[in-house]
């Protein structure tokens, strides 16, 4: 039977539907699952960028016997003592547990907080700080520990034990990273495996020698002078705990010693290949007395001979803010040899470090906070009243003396 004209395009009008139809389902079916793999895309840079902030709560205990963490494969150097800690829960590691970070560097607090979960119940951590509850504190025996803070009860308990010391100025410093040889002191005295100290001796060969007698040091370790990382202090507490001694293991003669300063006092900042002299006591006088013309000249001529420490802020290894400026750019007629020393200061970012020598003594800052402010923003003087940090300051842009740009960093080791 012929169709009518009126019944073929009511056909091509269904067919037309019943395709347009599909080719909508085709194109949800699609972007869902373009949806979905994006989300899963990003989930994993998320614990990527997670692993490689690191996270501090990483020495939290765990209640898991059974586990793998994404960034600890089979063949790594560090597997098997990764996998012994959390497995006797001493460690967990984060982002849901999936991911340890074993590159990342051993903090403070991280240090106690694993020491404490090695050699004490829960119960015994809480029972430390009970005996401070009834106080109406908000820090527990440091300043800059907070009293409901992940380590501090790991911090009250070794305190209490005399396992670890404050520093002399009485804080803690929680987030600095532990260098090879501050961990290995730790290690000494906690498994009591110092030795006799001999003549000439640095003050941590002793407990150097300790753990090259157990053979407990990892053949990654390189330098003295290194921060210990996560992977390399798990390691070590492994071998001293299950008494391994069969595993390749390093001589201090393999290790380097610590590098001697290359100045007394001045700022490297590697990346940038700057080396210059700080200048200490520059305008002291004339900024005690509020001469501020007779300052600005004092400043100006220290400047010539490299980056100036404001008055009146914090030296390295203080509490406070290490305030120091320095030329991006400057008259060229002036007989100063760094007048530009600053002008490559905008390619840092967060993130990146620079180390200030005070007397020979090295001190690590790492870059957090970048920012434009006006010549007549005097905020960024304010000390801090429980960090170390520094901040770096130079006019900007280049070639003029509009705005200032700084850099704040904290220090971390």
């Amino acid at each position: 039977m012929m169709k009518t004209k009126k019944q073929l395009v009511q056909d091509a009008a269904n067919l037309f539907l019943l395709r347009a139809f599909s080719l909508i389902l085709t194109i949800i079916i699609v972007c869902s699952i373009a949806f979905i793999a994006h989300r899963q895309k990003s989930n994993i840079e998320k614990t990527v960028q997670y692993a490689v902030a690191g996270n501090e709560q990483i020495f939290i205990q765990s209640t898991s016997s059974e586990h793998q963490f994404f960034d600890v494969p089979k063949n790594h150097p560090n597997r098997e003592a990764i996998d012994y800690g959390f497995q006797k829960k001493i460690i967990k590691g984060f982002n849901n547990e999936t991911m340890f970070n074993p590159s990342g560097y051993v903090t403070r607090a991280e240090l106690v907080k694993i020491i404490a979960n090695t050699a004490f119940t829960p119960e015994e951590l809480t029972t430390c700080t009970k005996k401070y509850s009834y106080r109406n504190l908000e820090f527990l025996l440091f300043p800059d520990v907070p009293k409901h803070s992940w380590f501090s009860s790991a911090v009250c308990v070794a305190k209490q034990l005399d396992i670890i010391k404050g520093y002399p100025d009485g804080f803690f410093r929680p987030h600095q990273r532990v260098s090879v040889v501050e961990a290995a002191k730790i290690f000494a005295k906690l498994f009591d495996i110092e030795q006799e100290k001999k003549k000439g001796d640095r003050w941590f060969d002793p407990a150097l020698r300790g753990l090259e007698e157990r053979r407990a040091i990892p053949k990654s370790i390189s330098s003295l002078d290194d921060p210990i990382t996560r992977g390399e202090f798990m390691e070590i507490l492994y071998r001293l705990l299950e008494k391994k001694t069969d595993k390749p293991s390093k001589s201090i003669n393999e290790i380097s010693p610590p590098k001697p300063a290359p100045c007394s006092d001045c700022l490297v900042i590697e990346q940038l290949g700057i080396q210059v002299p700080i200048i200490y006591g520059a305008g002291d006088d004339s900024f005690r007395n509020q001469n501020w013309r007779r300052f600005e000249k004092d400043v100006l001529t220290a400047l010539r001979d490299g980056v100036v420490h404001y008055p009146n802020t914090a030296t390295p290894g203080m509490i406070g803010n290490v305030f120091i400026s320095g030329h991006s750019s400057y008259y060229q007629s002036d007989p100063g040899k760094y007048k530009d020393v600053f002008a490559k200061l905008g390619e840092l970012k967060s993130g990146d470090e620079y180390v200030i020598y005070r007397n020979g003594q090295r001190f690590v800052y790492k870059i957090d906070e970048e920012r434009i402010i006006s010549p007549n923003d005097f905020s960024v003087l304010s000390p801090p009243t429980n960090k170390e940090l520094s901040t770096l300051m130079t006019c900007w842009p280049i070639n003029t003396n509009k705005n200032r740009k700084i850099f704040v960093a904290e220090r971390v080791m």
